[in-house]
């Protein structure tokens, strides 16, 4: 169970440390694209990835030594909270941020999130099915769940499904 302390030491040790962004994602097949909040935090030690790993779940990456002018870095560790999750935990840990530029950062992520175009933008603006038939009214699916189809493909399937399991039985 999450407690007061783990948050506050959660807060304190993201807003030295994490980035908060929406990573923008783009289908190449389609084009369109989409996001997700993301939270990543590099780190030389692994405890403290671990710890966030153990209470908020998310991925730890290890990233190995480079070579640097005149030394070789030690691997470097990168822990990642996305999706739903790493919205929950922007909005939980922002009151408990004190660094304004963390507070920007949380503010455009989550903004950007809210304001960006997705499928339900879109599919509520559809006023016809693909063949041209109008969206008039809600069907009522098996197990109370109501999907907007339209009338006359629905019937045609049902139609054509019916047809094909009497000639099979």
């Amino acid at each position: 169970m999450l407690t007061i302390r783990d948050l506050a030491w959660t807060a304190g040790f993201l807003e030295g440390e994490a980035t908060f962004r929406l990573r923008v994602n783009t289908n190449r097949a389609t084009g369109r694209s989409g996001g997700t909040n993301e939270i990543s935090v590099p780190q030389n030690e692994r405890a403290p990835l671990d710890r966030l790993r153990l209470l908020y779940g998310g991925n730890i990456t290890a990233r190995p030594e480079r070579r640097q002018r005149h030394h070789i870095s030690k691997p470097s560790y990168v822990w990642t909270l996305s999706g739903i999750a790493a919205r929950g935990l922007m909005m939980t840990l922002y009151p408990l941020i004190a660094n304004p530029a963390k507070l920007a950062q949380i503010r455009t992520a989550l903004d950007q999130w809210r304001t960006r175009p997705g499928t339900g933008i879109r599919n509520r603006a559809k006023t016809a099915c693909p063949k041209g038939h109008p969206y008039d009214t809600l069907i009522l699916l098996k197990g109370g769940k109501q999907t907007r189809r339209c009338r006359q493909c629905y019937n045609a399937s049902m139609r054509a499904f019916m047809a094909r399991r009497r000639g099979s039985a």
